[in-house]
């Protein structure tokens, strides 16, 4: 769910252990702290899920 969130900043530290950022609790997110379901889930726009994904696939 984190990849399609408008919240989601993949990659956004790309040199540390937390790579990806969440912008709602403003925290660093590693691999293991991506959700399956999340609350505060906000679904992102069709363009912005799509460029995130590929940011988040291309390390």
């Amino acid at each position: 769910m984190c990849v399609s969130c408008t919240h989601f900043r993949p990659n956004a530290h790309p040199r540390e252990d937390r790579p990806h950022h969440c912008a709602f609790v403003d925290a660093p997110l590693g691999a293991r702290h991506l959700r399956l379901e999340c609350h505060e889930h906000e679904a992102a726009a069709a363009p912005q899920a799509a460029a995130q994904f590929l940011r988040f696939s291309r390390p």
